[in-house]
C-alpha cells in the first residue's frame, strides 16, 4: 500500500483502495448490495469474462485461445497477474504481446518493400494512461521472406490522455469551489460527475477554441456552469507535453538514430488528436508525422493478426515478428539463505534483449548448494525481484572435489523468466 507506483494511481480511482486478503491491493465496491473488496486481478478477470462472452456470441462458438496486449514496460509481476486473470476468466492465452509490437505488426503486414531492402520507423502511442514509443526495423529478403524486428522501446508511465483530463479537473474544481463554494473533490459522486464532464470538454477542445462546462445537480442540488479556452488549457499542459517527449528522446538515444533516419513516424492513440500534442511532436521531431495506423484500433488489429498467425485455422502471410524485453535482468549467486542483494552478480539479459531467449551460466567450482537470485537490473522497476532458486542435488564426488554446474535461464515470448534446466 505504501509503494510509490500504487500511490500514483490513487487520484485516478473513484473507489476506496484498501488492503485485501492477498498481496494485491483491494478496490472496495458495492456488489450485490453489500461492500465487497476485489483485487485488480479479479476486476481484470471480470472484464476478460465479458469480452470472452461477447466474442463467443459473435463467433457463434467457443473461444479456444486469444492474444492479449500489454504495455512494453510491464514486468513479470504485471504479466503474471494478467495470466492469472485470464485463467480466472477461463481464457487460454496463446501469447502476451507488447502493444507497440502489435501496432508495428498492423503497420508492417501490408508494407510493400523491394527485395533486399529495409526501413526503420518510429511508433508513438499516446494512450489514456501511458505513452509508449518503439523503433522498429522492417525488412524483406529475396522472395517472400519478410518481417519486422523491434529495436527498442521507451515509455512514460502514467502520462497520457488522463493527464490532460486531470488538468481540466483541477481547473474546474478550483473554479467551482471559488464561485459556488462547492468542494466537488470531497465526495465520490460529484467527483465522478466532474471527471465525466471534463472528458467531454477535452474532446470538444480538439475542434473548438472555447468550450462551455455545464453540469446539473453537481452537488447539494446546485447546477454549475463555466468555460475554458484552448489557450489556457495548452499553457497548463506544457509539463505534460514535455513528459510525452521524454520516451521519444530515450528511444532515439537507444537506437542511435535521429528523426531524419526514420522512414515514417506514426502516431497512434486517441490523445494524439489533441492539437497541442500534434504541434509539440511535430516541432520536436522536425518533420511531418504520419497517421497510417488507426489511432484507436491499430493495437487490436495487430493482436488479431498475431492470433491468426498462431492459429491453425487461418492461413496468413508468412511474416516474422522479433520482439524484445526492455528491462535488463541480472543474476546473483551466493550461499543459501543470504540476502537477494548479496553475492556475485552478472547481467544475463541485456536491455532490449530479444525474446524468446535462453542463456546459460557456468559455475566451474561449486562444492555445495548455492542460492541463485534473478532480478531486474533497472532502478525504475518498482518490484525488481523475479525469483530465488536453490541449486542443490549435486552428484556424489570425492569429498572436497569441485563440481561444474551449468544453469539455463529462459525468457519466454511472454516476458516470463524461468530456470528450465540445470546440468552438473
Amino acid at each position: 500500500m505504501d509503494k510509490k507506483d500504487i500511490e500514483a494511481q490513487l487520484p485516478y480511482l473513484n473507489q476506496p483502495v484498501v488492503k485485501s486478503d492477498t498481496p494485491e491491493v483491494g478496490l472496495e465496491v458495492s456488489y450485490l448490495q453489500k461492500k465487497t473488496v476485489f483485487t485488480p486481478t479479479q476486476v481484470t478477470a471480470s472484464l476478460l469474462t465479458f469480452l470472452k462472452d461477447q466474442a463467443e456470441k459473435g463467433l457463434g462458438s467457443k473461444l479456444p485461445e486469444c492474444v492479449i496486449g500489454c504495455p512494453p514496460w510491464w514486468t513479470e509481476v504485471e504479466r503474471h497477474a494478467l495470466l492469472d486473470a485470464a485463467k480466472l476468466a477461463g481464457v487460454n492465452v496463446a501469447r502476451i504481446m507488447n502493444e507497440t509490437t502489435a501496432i508495428a505488426l498492423d503497420y508492417g503486414i501490408n508494407l510493400q518493400l523491394k527485395e533486399d531492402s529495409q526501413e526503420t520507423c518510429m511508433f508513438i502511442d499516446v494512450g489514456h494512461s501511458n505513452t509508449n514509443v518503439a523503433v522498429v526495423n522492417f525488412w524483406r529478403k529475396k522472395g517472400r521472406d519478410c518481417g519486422m524486428k523491434v529495436i527498442c522501446t521507451a515509455s512514460a508511465r502514467g502520462v497520457g490522455g488522463r493527464s490532460f483530463s486531470t488538468i481540466l479537473e483541477k481547473y474546474f474544481a478550483s473554479y467551482i469551489l471559488k464561485k459556488y463554494n462547492l468542494d466537488v473533490m470531497s465526495q465520490a459522486k460529484p467527483r465522478l460527475k466532474l471527471k465525466t464532464n471534463c472528458e467531454k470538454v477535452k474532446t470538444r477542445l480538439t475542434a473548438n477554441n472555447v468550450v462551455p462546462f455545464n453540469v446539473e445537480y453537481m452537488m447539494d442540488g446546485k447546477d454549475v456552469s463555466g468555460s475554458i479556452n484552448r489557450k489556457d488549457f495548452e499553457e497548463a499542459a506544457v509539463p505534460v507535453l514535455e513528459a510525452i517527449l521524454q520516451p521519444i528522446k530515450q528511444a532515439m538515444a537507444a537506437s542511435g538514430k535521429s528523426a531524419a533516419d526514420f522512414k515514417t513516424i506514426e502516431l497512434v492513440g486517441g490523445t494524439t488528436r489533441i492539437p497541442c500534442v500534434k504541434r509539440a511532436l511535430s516541432k520536436f521531431l522536425g518533420q511531418e508525422l504520419s497517421y497510417h495506423c488507426d489511432a484507436d484500433e491499430s493495437c487490436a488489429k495487430g493482436l488479431v493478426l498475431q492470433a491468426a498467425m498462431l492459429s491453425a485455422s487461418f492461413r496468413t502471410r508468412s511474416y516474422q515478428v522479433e520482439d524484445i524485453s526492455p528491462h535488463p535482468i541480472e543474476v546473483s549467486w551466493g550461499p543459501v539463505n543470504k540476502s537477494p542483494n548479496a553475492g556475485d552478480r552478472a547481467v544475463v539479459f541485456v536491455k532490449n534483449n530479444p525474446v524468446p531467449s535462453v542463456k546459460a551460466i557456468t559455475y566451474p567450482d561449486r562444492v555445495k548448494d548455492f542460492q541463485l537470485t534473478v532480478k531486474y537490473a533497472d532502478p525504475s522497476v518498482p518490484t525488481p525481484l523475479i525469483g530465488q532458486y536453490i541449486i542443490k542435488g549435486f552428484p556424489k564426488k570425492i569429498e572436497g572435489e569441485k563440481v561444474k554446474v551449468k544453469v539455463f535461464l529462459k525468457m519466454s515470448i511472454n516476458g516470463i523468466n524461468s530456470i528450465p534446466d540445470v546440468h552438473a
